[in-house]
């Protein structure tokens, strides 16, 4: 009976024992993971924006590039559904309302296949494009797909057409606050102009082209 007692103290001092190593290993690596993340995040964004010296996040998922104070761009990250994973893109558009560039953030895609879209020569053929030539070749756009990953292909072009609605309705934002702002200069100065003529009794002067899913990958 002793020894039943004894055994089961000792399961039960290993079993928390473990559970509190195992809570700190936890911890410890979240936290690794989390630090990984911003500076993949962070390198992206400067890949996207070189000359930018500084990034300022607008909105959830929406950032802006500054250089000089002035924003010369967004950068936007946007997730499309894949042939096997959630892709995780971010899209850089510059105040031309064209692509700067695109960088693949996170993706699962099928080795060898899908995942080819995070090479070079898939994402750089975005840079410099307008919105409306975001699509396959052969739909009239400027994108040549990843050989055997169509699903994966027309997954990035989606999400990728996605970041300019997200980008446009930010900039919509600002030009309206910069519009009520100059709105009220106007009556301020009407408010001057009007109290000066009072004053002096002068009289005034006169925004998917993907083909069918291809089960290769």
């Amino acid at each position: 009976m002793n020894n039943l007692i004894r055994s089961t103290l000792v399961l039960m001092i290993v079993c928390i024992i473990a559970a509190v190593l195992l809570g700190f290993t936890y911890d410890f690596t979240y936290e690794k993971i989390n630090e990984q993340g911003v500076i993949a995040l962070n390198d992206n964004l400067n890949q996207i924006f070189p000359e930018a010296e500084n990034f300022e996040e607008k909105d959830t998922n929406i950032y802006t590039a500054l250089k000089s104070d002035e924003v010369i761009g967004s950068i936007v990250l946007v997730e499309s559904q894949g042939y096997s994973s959630i892709i995780k893109i971010l899209v850089g558009i510059d105040n031309d309302n064209k692509i700067s560039a695109i960088r693949i953030l996170d993706q699962l895609e099928t080795p060898g296949l899908g995942d080819n879209a995070k090479k070079p020569v898939f994402y750089e053929q975005f840079s410099g494009l307008a919105k409306d030539q975001v699509a396959l070749k052969e739909n009239g756009g400027e994108i040549d797909a990843i050989t055997g990953a169509t699903v994966t292909t027309s997954a990035v072009i989606t999400g990728v057409k996605s970041a300019f609605t997200d980008s446009n309705s930010i900039d919509n934002n600002n030009n309206n606050n910069n519009n009520s702002v100059d709105d009220n200069s106007v009556d301020d100065n009407s408010v001057d102009d009007n109290s000066v003529d009072d004053m002096t009794h002068a009289t005034p002067d006169s925004n998917t082209g993907a083909t069918s899913e291809v089960k290769t990958e």
